[in-house]
């Protein structure tokens, strides 16, 4: 479907046609500059509380998921049949997850 009688259409031409060529060819290097030629860099400020949280990132992700001594010393416990299982503490800490009341 061609569009014909279109003003917009008839800007581009018309704002080339009154360029001389010596502006031509300097908005022509302008616009096919490199970016690497710009002397300003893009950075970005990170807020406290993002800050915070990096932080807190990465230290979670130097430390294992699982703590592998406290498993050894809990099996240790059970397979000398001496891990007694509190089960009033147990239960309080059950009783406190959401709904569970």
């Amino acid at each position: 479907m061609k569009i014909e009688n279109n003003p917009a259409s008839n800007i581009i031409p018309q704002k080339t046609e009154n360029i001389s060529s010596v502006e031509r060819s300097q908005l022509q290097k302008t616009t096919s500059a490199p970016a690497a030629r710009t002397t300003e860099k893009d950075h970005a400020i990170l807020s406290d509380q993002a800050q915070l949280l990096s932080k807190a990132l990465s230290k979670m992700e130097g430390t294992p998921e699982v703590r592998m001594e406290k498993v050894e010393a809990l099996r240790s416990q059970i397979l000398e049949g001496q891990y007694q299982v509190n089960y009033e503490g147990l239960a309080k800490k059950m009783s406190g997850l959401p709904g569970l009341k």
